[in-house]
């Protein structure tokens, strides 16, 4: 399980196809592993999306609103 969670911290939600591939898991560990690769996947882009929009905006109000 930690090979799984450093290859997910460095390739994010490619390291679904390694738990597949990994003989060491059943099934049901790997549908479970997967699971919740996709949904820390998601949530990491809708925090990553909500940050994006928050910096546009300082950058709005610092260089004013011609810039962007």
């Amino acid at each position: 399980p930690t090979a799984i969670v450093v290859a997910f911290l460095v390739v994010g939600p490619l390291a679904i196809a390694l738990v597949f591939l990994s003989p060491s898991f059943n099934k049901k560990t790997k549908i479970i592993w997967a699971t919740i690769m996709i949904i820390l996947s998601i949530f990491f882009a809708i925090v990553t999306i909500k940050a994006t929009k928050e910096i546009i905006e300082y950058y709005k109000i610092v260089f004013g609103p011609t810039t962007f």
